[in-house]
């Protein structure tokens, strides 16, 4: 599986990762209601990818049924995919995922409490055969500008036996930081591949990727 493929399966999970955790809804502020997730059109170096068309509508059947459960009311999803780099040199080439949902959120502490330790399965059913496995425990941020909001970041460990290292087949090992972040009207979940630092083993560092859901919370929410 290659570097950007990798990205594409985590947002073709869904953000709905649950697991246990601390947040509270004290750090949430109520300025935050009344939102739209609307995807900025840059951040940093990272500018919109013109082949690939936003993500938006509201949900149906399942991908519905998944947010009200995590507690999203009337959910709509929103979501882009930036790119950074030559598109004459995939290796110089830097992927930034957001897919997120807006709507009423009921309890943010919830969201961001049940995120990430569904994401061996699901990412598992859309990783033709890589063994996908979370490292660690899911780390509460706060990046510099980010307030009135919670996130939290957890990295993912791709390992893939068919692979050799090349940039058709991509690395035998990836880690791939997530970062997800949630207020009283947006869930947003944000994943950055530095396609030629995978092939050798040197991927985004997770505060770098925090650094950037921050910045694409703040120019990538509406008030309705």
């Amino acid at each position: 599986m290659g570097a950007s493929v990798l990205a594409l399966a985590v947002i073709g999970a869904g953000v709905w990762f649950f697991t246990s955790g601390s947040a509270s809804n004290s750090d949430v502020a109520d300025s935050t209601k009344g939102y739209k997730l609307t995807p900025a059109a840059s951040v940093d170096d990272y500018a919109k990818d013109p082949a690939k068309p936003d993500r938006s509508g509201p949900l149906t059947g399942k991908s519905k049924a998944d947010a009200e459960a995590a507690g999203v009311k009337d959910p709509q999803q929103a979501g882009a995919q930036y790119q950074s780099g030559s598109k004459d040199n995939p290796l110089t080439q830097k992927l930034l995922l957001l897919q997120g949902y807006w709507g009423e959120v009921q309890d943010p502490a919830k969201v961001i409490n049940n995120s990430f330790s569904d994401a061996e399965k699901k990412m598992s059913e859309s990783s033709n055969g890589a063994k996908v496995s979370l490292v660690g425990s899911p780390k509460d941020v706060k990046p510099a500008g980010f307030d009135g909001a919670l996130m939290r970041c957890q990295d993912l460990k791709t390992v893939n036996d068919k692979a050799d290292g090349t940039l058709a087949k991509g690395p035998k090992e990836v880690i791939t930081p997530v970062c997800i972040w949630a207020d009283y009207s947006t869930v947003g979940m944000v994943v950055a591949v530095d396609v030629g630092g995978a092939l050798t083993g040197k991927g985004i560092a997770q505060d770098d990727v925090a650094a950037l859901a921050a910045k694409l919370y703040n120019t990538s929410r509406t008030k309705i």
